[in-house]
């Protein structure tokens, strides 16, 4: 290998090195996505986000936890609830709580309407402290919805 094709080889590299983590920090705010994944190093300047799900039956807004569940269809849905918060916090807001909706109107037989709220807490840089910087709200019936 010739210098001039090392040479390219190095500026190449040194040019991804230093244009993707700009790149990655607009994909994280534009999307939504993860700074901790997609190989970039927005993960260096903030913790983590979180969220909570709320799930509540309509119209009475009774929250829907797994209190009143068998042990097995409580594990079912708290699986359920545990991939999509995972995979909500990797892929952001394009990805709805559909899946989970469906695991609740399984695990709920009874109800024909349910509510989930998303609640997304991120670092307040001024304050240091978690605060909420989304709030979502999903409404599935159960008619509408496919298995």
């Amino acid at each position: 290998m010739t210098y001039a094709v090392k040479r390219k080889i190095v500026l190449a590299g040194l040019v991804v090195v230093t244009t993707w983590p700009l790149i990655h920090h607009g994909l994280v705010r534009t999307l939504d996505l993860n700074a901790w994944h997609w190989f970039g190093w927005s993960m260096y300047a903030v913790p983590p986000p979180s969220l909570d799900v709320y799930p509540y039956s309509l119209p009475d807004r009774k929250f829907l936890g797994t209190a009143g569940l068998s042990p097995p269809s409580a594990r079912a849905l708290m699986r359920v609830y545990d991939e999509f918060g995972r995979r909500r916090l990797e892929f952001g807001k394009r990805l709805p709580p559909t899946e989970f909706a469906r695991a609740l109107f399984r695990a709920f037989p009874s109800e024909d309407r349910i509510e989930i709220n998303i609640r997304r807490l991120s670092l307040d840089r001024s304050s240091a402290m978690f605060v909420e910087t989304r709030r979502e709200r999903y409404e599935y019936h159960r008619a509408e919805m496919t298995d």
